[in-house]
């Protein structure tokens, strides 16, 4: 098998073909496989290793927490309706997953911009048991069916070992292979392609959602996948005075403070308090969803070390998410897949190429 500098273009495009022939002829009765595509591409990111190449098994239970992640704000009234009701994600009616989330919203009295976090500190035993049934939801739908496209099963993504017959008393069982066994072709490129993947799974998922419930106003994107940006206020002071006071970018004091996901939102929507920093209006504007040069890569790896403690208490605080070994895990996965000569954003307008090493030293510092 090529290593992951020497993948040739010509596999990557065959991979992508067959990835749009899945989009454009599987069979979509609910938004289920766009929310399990994307949730697989973050698990590569997240469990990547120290060479930032996903893992040859993912676990359903890592898939199911990142497809609540993606359902999570889908499952609050949709303010764009006449009666605010919550958006149908299914030709049938509503998706099994969207009615578990917000049963468990409703019985633990969660207000509608609460975050899992919250969730799972306020209800604990509730949250496990709402990933336990995502899990199975999973496990018995789209997994065992997602790259099925033209009447036949092409497994160019993943093998699993049970089909949509699958009952929960086998997949319980203490010897039954519950993995989710990815493709080198998928180990390859699933990170490789995210960046031009996500977006086009997310307009389709957009699309897929104005259809079922008729909306004539398709620009659902910001809704369904955005971030809420006056929430960040809430950690803006508290990361401020970790950074002293100054811009995470530039080290100038800080005069107009706006906090950014280091790792771009449209690169992986991680929320983590790990993720995220303080820059002045104008380099933040400047960094856009760049990624950054080494210097502000050494940076910040530096500070989730020195600051893991104060982080953590930041987050508590503001009962706010922290993931400092899965947000590493994306960043090294990001970084070290770029190749040599790829554009980093330094300052201004001024851009530095990529370099292997560079990048792995920084990471390391």
């Amino acid at each position: 098998m090529a290593t992951r500098g020497e993948v040739h273009d010509e596999s990557g495009a065959a991979f992508a073909e067959q990835l749009l022939a899945l989009l454009d002829e599987g069979s979509f009765s609910t938004t289920y496989k766009y929310a399990l595509l994307l949730a697989l591409i973050d698990c590569c990111f997240e469990h990547a290793g120290a060479d930032g190449r996903p893992p040859a098994t993912l676990q359903p239970r890592d898939v199911a927490h990142r497809v609540l992640a993606l359902y999570w704000p889908q499952a609050v009234p949709y303010p764009g309706s006449d009666e605010a009701a919550v958006l149908r994600q299914s030709n049938t009616g509503q998706a099994e997953i969207v009615s578990a989330v917000r049963t468990f919203r409703s019985k633990s009295d969660l207000p509608a911009g609460a975050t899992r976090s919250e969730g799972a500190r306020r209800d604990p035993v509730g949250f496990e048991r709402l990933v336990d049934e995502i899990e199975w939801k999973l496990v018995e739908m789209p997994l065992p069916r997602l790259q099925r496209a033209a009447g036949s099963l092409r497994p160019f993504l993943y093998v699993v070992h049970w089909d949509e017959h699958i009952r929960k008393r086998e997949y319980r069982g203490p010897d039954f292979d519950c993995g989710i066994h990815l493709t080198d072709a998928a180990r390859d490129h699933l990170v490789r392609f995210a960046g031009l993947l996500r977006p086009l799974v997310q307009r389709l998922w957009s699309d897929r959602v104005a259809q079922y419930n008729r909306l004539p106003n398709r620009q659902l994107d910001e809704f369904l996948f955005g971030v809420d940006r006056l929430t960040l206020v809430r950690v803006r002071l508290a990361l401020s005075e970790l950074q002293d006071g100054r811009c995470f970018y530039t080290g100038e004091a800080l005069k107009s403070p706006e906090v950014d996901h280091f790792l771009p939102w449209a690169r992986f929507p991680n929320n983590a308090i790990e993720n995220l920093v303080v820059a002045n209006k104008a380099a933040n504007n400047q960094k856009r969803a760049h990624l950054v040069a080494p210097e502000h890569l050494a940076r910040w790896h530096e500070r989730n070390e020195r600051h893991r403690a104060d982080l953590e208490r930041v987050a508590s605080a503001a009962t706010w998410e922290t993931r400092p070994s899965e947000t590493t895990s994306v960043v090294r996965s990001v970084y070290l897949s770029l190749r040599d000569g790829s554009p980093l954003w330094l300052r201004h307008r001024e851009f530095v190429e990529a370099q292997h090493d560079e990048i792995a030293a920084a990471l390391t510092s």
